[in-house]
């Protein structure tokens, strides 16, 4: 039998197989939103774990993003059975994924800062309630794609700073018109604003990008986390590569906000598989 974990958000995913010998193989592969991804799209993902899978029963834990209603996560179950028969899979959102990997059976808030933003309030390591994330149209506040947006909406109007601006020309090459169809006319727009936020990486300490990223984390507190009232009582944990690339940002926004952070992992994955696999010694 081999048991699969898995982690997906819209840019990229992350999977633990283990084998029939005990044996763990890590793999990264293409995002995946559950919602968004037709059925050819979530099949053509799932075929890359066919080098690592055996034969045999194949057990799949997916958590990923998208995973909103009874209807999409049977849809990801259909589509893995197509390349694993004799498989069972069970689906869940990333937003449950970072809950179990950031307070197990535990409670308090638990937080993703990636690509998206989203929280939940926790009992017991289940979800209680949640401030709906919004996407990145309508919420997202303090993610890749609202970092991403506010940097592309200031490149557009001349607004970034000169030094600043030359720099992401020299990276990107973009004109108007490109950013334009890129985020209008394209299939996935979130994960090619999101892509953005990288740059804001190599170039944290600018004053300019300091600014944006204080906007964006304490939106994100103000919006998200203090809705709950147990918010500054209870434990705060927060998963995602943009909470750990910029983990020191969102410290000072939390404690600019009263609260206090006090766990900050990059990614669910270790946690989830830990957890899982330990179902299967």
């Amino acid at each position: 039998m081999t048991v699969i974990v898995a982690d997906c958000g819209s840019t990229k995913s992350d999977w633990r197989i283990k084998g029939s010998d005990g044996h763990v193989v890590p793999f990264k592969g293409d995002g995946i939103n559950a919602a968004l991804d037709s059925r050819d799209e979530l099949v053509r993902k799932f075929m890359q774990l066919k080098p690592f899978v055996g034969d045999g029963r194949v057990v799949l834990y997916f958590y990923g993003a998208g995973v909103v209603s009874k209807e999409v996560s049977d849809a990801v179950g259909d589509a893995f059975s197509e390349i694993f028969p004799c498989s069972s899979c069970e689906a869940r959102s990333d937003m449950e994924g970072a809950v179990r990997s950031l307070l197990g059976d535990g409670d308090g808030i638990a937080a993703i800062l990636g690509t998206g933003s989203n929280s939940a309030f926790c009992k017991e390591g289940r979800i209680v309630c949640s401030v709906p994330s919004g996407g990145y149209v309508l919420g997202d506040e303090g993610s890749g794609a609202w970092i991403g947006k506010a940097l592309l909406s200031d490149y557009v109007k001349s607004l970034m700073p000169e030094d600043v601006s030359k720099e992401f020309e020299r990276a990107y090459g973009l004109d108007y018109s490109g950013i334009v169809k890129a985020v209008y006319a394209s299939a996935f727009p979130n994960r090619f604003i999101a892509g953005f936020a990288v740059f804001a990486g190599a170039f944290k300490t600018h004053p300019y990008i300091k600014n944006i990223l204080a906007n964006g984390f304490d939106s994100f507190f103000a919006r998200n986390i203090m809705q709950y009232g147990q918010a500054g009582k209870c434990f705060l944990g927060l998963t995602g590569s943009v909470a750990w690339n910029f983990s020191e940002y969102v410290r000072e926004a939390a404690v600019r906000a009263g609260l206090r952070v006090d766990k900050i992992t990059s990614s669910p994955i270790e946690a989830l598989a830990e957890y899982h696999f330990s179902h299967y010694v």
